[in-house]
């Protein structure tokens, strides 16, 4: 998880610039998704969670130029941040939109969760921040 501190008065543009940047990291090999959350009780900070296959896939993107062309581009809004890296050990999707469904496995929600084999106990997608300069070994 990325915890991301913006310049004041500066979040609506670095929104609108992370939601660009997401979606071209989404096309990436290996990207599971990603995720942008504004802090319920600190003004401008923002936290960034990015979950991908494994650690091979998220260290080849972390290392392409694109991954550099994204940080010199959220590069004016950040102020400071802080990251942890983690590895999901068990994923449970709940109902879309709290309409008390189970997603099918046509939708995106379950395609990234059931239609995958390696969400388990044991081994899941490996979650990184977008601007970490080396993770763990994979």
């Amino acid at each position: 998880m990325l915890r991301m501190e913006i310049h004041p008065g500066h979040g609506d543009e670095f929104e609108r610039v992370w939601q660009e940047i997401g979606r071209r990291i989404a096309a990436q090999p290996g990207n599971l998704c990603q995720s942008l959350a504004r802090s319920a009780d600190e003004d401008d900070v923002y936290y960034v969670v990015t979950d991908w296959v494994d650690a091979p896939s998220f260290h080849r993107f972390e290392h392409s130029e694109e991954h550099v062309d994204n940080r010199r581009r959220l590069a004016p809004f950040r102020s400071g941040g802080e990251m942890r890296l983690s590895q999901t050990l068990c994923l449970l999707p709940g109902s879309p939109r709290g309409s008390g469904r189970r997603a099918g496995r046509g939708s995106r929600q379950a395609s990234a969760v059931t239609g995958t084999p390696f969400v388990s106990l044991e081994q899941g997608p490996w979650t990184g921040p977008m601007n970490r300069a080396h993770g763990p070994d994979p």
